[in-house]
């Protein structure tokens, strides 16, 4: 078996006021989100199997050794039955099922045996690369608690193994979402108090994003992914806020709720406003400057408009014999040029 860059470490014992920021490899993942997936029945068409394997290793167990005294993790394992597996996968009947484990073994992640009704999966060992850690850097191998409401996936493994795999469905979008969301993040206002999610627009990690952007990254055409985006913010999953002319935002507005027990706030077209812009807070004062803005455009356009079509009359006005027409054309032509 070849060991998984995925990482489950124990949880900390300080106050969860954790900065989640895009360099940082371990990203949460709530066993309530996966669980809610499955009982609301979230489309799973034409998917790369990443939630699948979320939700395998979530319902997991991990098998431990004893040696010299010390319990080493060896593999995660889950007995399940077709019929979980199949409201699971969000698949009809039992050959789906079994396509769907079948994606998953090719990639080397899992290995499965079918015993009658049960299956019987094994995950393979976990290991993580490096700990993000100011002191040291070293290589830490953990278990899945049950006990925890959550589980610590490796953002850079998941990445490596589902990146260009394939279509990404609804369920898939749900687990990319939250393994790419930023909370407070230092470089954003808006992330103080709200998670929301972020990619590197070649500059810097940005929550501003664009559809054909998102696109490209879940493998659909801009129309199916706005679709799935609202069928998401319509079962309250994520929020959606589009701002003509600049971009998507999308949050998670219980993130905070979820894994910290703290109040999340609402997020509205205002908050990205005043937080992410800078605009004014009055919702009045924003509408007067957005109306001047507008009407200096339409002025600005209208003078540019004319010295194009003029163009032509400055241009055999500069080649007059009268000194001062020929100068006046002539300091028309520069302003256009």
């Amino acid at each position: 078996m070849r060991n998984l860059n995925l990482l489950y470490k124990t949880e900390t014992t300080k106050t969860p006021e954790a900065i989640s920021t895009p360099l940082l490899p371990n990203k949460k993942m709530p066993r309530e989100v996966i669980d809610r997936v499955v009982r609301l029945g979230i489309s799973n068409r034409h998917n790369c199997g990443l939630f699948d394997y979320v939700w395998i290793i979530a319902h997991a167990h991990t098998y431990c050794l004893l040696q010299n005294g010390k319990r080493m993790p060896k593999h995660a394992y889950l007995k399940t039955t077709f019929h979980e597996l199949e409201a699971a996968f969000g698949v009809k009947n039992r050959k789906q099922c079994i396509e769907a484990l079948d994606v998953l073994s090719q990639k080397g992640l899992i290995q499965y045996l079918v015993c009658c009704n049960s299956i019987y999966v094994y995950a393979l060992l976990y290991k993580c690369l490096w700990t993000y850690s100011k002191k040291t850097v070293s290589i830490e191998t953990g278990t899945i608690n049950k006990s925890r409401g959550f589980i610590f996936l490796n953002i850079f493994s998941i990445r490596k193994y589902f990146s260009n795999t394939g279509r990404f469905s609804e369920r898939d979008i749900l687990i990319s979402i939250w393994m790419n969301l930023i909370y407070n993040y230092q470089g954003y206002r808006i992330t103080k108090d709200s998670a929301f999610m972020a990619l590197y627009n070649g500059l810097r990690c940005s929550p501003k994003l664009k559809l054909k952007t998102l696109a490209y990254k879940w493998q659909c055409t801009p129309i199916t992914t706005n679709k799935m985006l609202m069928d998401l913010d319509k079962n309250k999953f994520i929020k959606v806020i589009k701002l003509h002319s600049i971009g998507t935002f999308i949050a998670v507005g219980n993130y905070s709720e979820l894994l910290f027990k703290k109040k999340s706030i609402n997020v509205t077209e205002d908050y990205i406003l005043v937080e992410f812009f800078h605009q004014d807070p009055d919702p009045k004062v924003r509408e007067v400057k957005r109306e001047e803005a507008r009407k200096a455009a339409i002025k600005r356009y209208l003078k540019e408009k004319d010295l194009r079509e003029n163009w032509l009359v400055y241009y055999w006005e500069s080649k007059s014999t009268n000194p001062v027409i020929r100068k006046q054309a002539l300091m028309r032509l520069r302003s256009t040029a």
